[in-house]
């Protein structure tokens, strides 16, 4: 069983993120939650979770300072970002810091299922080859899809394929 840790500001969001799917059922168990960025940090350094599923925008700090303080610290857990937004330039950065996903609120239910269980499969993958947490490649890439309705600029090319997938690597982040 791999251990999820819920972060956002809102309460119902936290509420309804737990109490969306059978986590158990995917491989997953919530092992702590927090309400802004800074108490998510402490907490994930004592609860050293295998996925954090993070709102971009708390008080104190917002998740993309989040996911990049635990990148300072080595920490390659995978992160999934939720947002109440479509603007693409959080996606972006997102994307430059090795986020696995964008959910867009209101998150929907066959979304996080699918992240789940690509995130499940990358996990396993990581365990069975003796990867840990901070070992090398255990932060590998999913693909990466822009959010729906996202309007944005053109990335780089082979940043993103038709479809919204994105198959680009950012150097010195992630080994491939």
């Amino acid at each position: 069983m791999y251990h999820v840790f819920l972060a956002d500001d809102e309460p119902w969001a936290l509420m309804a993120l737990k109490n969306m799917v059978c986590w158990s059922d995917y491989g997953f168990a919530v092992s702590g939650e927090a309400e802004d960025g800074r108490q998510a940090l402490e907490r994930i350094e004592r609860t050293d979770p295998d996925l954090i599923i993070s709102d971009i925008r708390m008080p104190g700090m917002d998740g993309l300072a989040l996911m990049a303080a635990l990148r300072e610290l080595g920490r390659k857990t995978q992160v999934l970002l939720v947002s109440g937004y479509t603007d693409f330039e959080y996606a972006r950065e997102a994307m430059r810091l090795g986020c696995a996903g964008y959910l867009v609120k209101p998150v929907e239910e066959k979304e996080l299922i699918e992240y789940l269980e690509r995130i499940r499969l990358l996990l396993d993958e990581k365990k069975s080859e003796g990867g840990g947490k901070t070992g090398s490649g255990y932060g590998r890439r999913l693909p990466f899809r822009a959010p729906a309705g996202a309007e944005h600029d053109p990335l780089p090319a082979g940043e993103l394929c038709p479809g919204g997938d994105f198959t680009g690597a950012c150097p010195g982040i992630w080994p491939e």
